[in-house]
């Protein structure tokens, strides 16, 4: 059964062992009998979004910019861990997302986790922490989600202002003009690093390594220095590192278990069935 909890925390995703010191192996609560969406409803959504910035940030913090060189996440992916390990993570946390808004039986209890998701992502955008921000947009505009019309105009004026605002700062216009003046103006972040791989790919293939003459294309490798230096500069940041876990909840953020896209999908139709 879909909102089984022992179903939920089977997850094939670990952290590779160069990479989060000291994560838990199990996950400490399910002595609760509450499904996870309910269980996190106890949260406030500034304490949701700080364990989560804590998980992440430990992996950015760990990036070399060697990982960086030449296009390695893709190319030579053993030799870029940490940056596929922070793009992993986006990725499971959309999919994390979705399964939490779609797993409740009732309307008004999937528009209540719909609107922490959207305060949590508030809370995610105040603290400059726009990589995991952005694993929360691309959940919001997944079609399991983007498709429920009824959740969707249930949501309170209050969270239709704040997720509008907040997509317009990730919005993708302009190559994220928007992003990319927020991110100038932190003294303290954690960057969405899809945004940075886009730079150094187009910065890499739009630029010959060489001249005509076969010199080395200065210009180019200053581009990308650049690019990786900014991309780094946050990872001495002690805003993130000086705060401190919460149990059971970074636990179970850690390992955040999630469902497919045929059962988001399954599930998706089950609570708003095509008209």
């Amino acid at each position: 059964k879909i909102n089984n909890l022992s179903y939920l925390v089977e997850t094939n995703y670990h952290f590779p062992p160069n990479i989060n010191r000291n994560i838990p192996t199990s996950i400490p609560i399910w002595e609760s009998e509450l499904a996870p969406h309910k269980w996190l409803l106890q949260y406030k959504p500034i304490d949701i979004a700080l364990q989560l910035t804590l998980i992440d940030f430990d992996i950015y913090s760990r990036i070399k910019k060697s990982e960086l060189l030449g296009q390695r996440w893709s190319n030579r992916k053993e030799l870029s861990p940490n940056v596929l390990a922070l793009v992993e993570r986006l990725n499971k946390i959309s999919y994390w997302v979705s399964a939490s808004i779609l797993l409740p039986e009732k309307s008004r209890e999937r528009v209540k986790i719909f609107q922490k998701m959207i305060g949590i992502a508030k809370a995610l955008s105040n603290m400059n922490n726009f990589h995991t921000l952005m694993g929360f947009i691309s959940a919001f505009n997944m079609c399991p989600i983007s498709r429920l019309k009824n959740t969707h105009s249930s949501l309170s004026k209050k969270y239709i202002e704040i997720l509008k605002k907040i997509e317009e700062m990730c919005s993708f216009s302009h190559s994220f003009k928007n992003l990319r003046n927020h991110l100038e103006l932190a003294d303290s972040a954690l960057p969405y690093f899809g945004l940075i791989l886009t730079d150094l790919t187009f910065t890499e293939d739009g630029n010959p390594t060489t001249d005509k003459y076969g010199n080395i294309n200065f210009e180019k490798q200053a581009m990308i220095h650049d690019i990786i230096e900014n991309a780094l500069k946050y990872q001495n940041s002690t805003e993130f590192s000086l705060s401190k876990r919460k149990e059971p909840l970074f636990s179970y953020l850690a390992h955040l278990p999630v469902l497919s896209d045929d059962e988001l999908f399954n599930l998706s139709y089950e609570k708003e069935p095509r008209e």
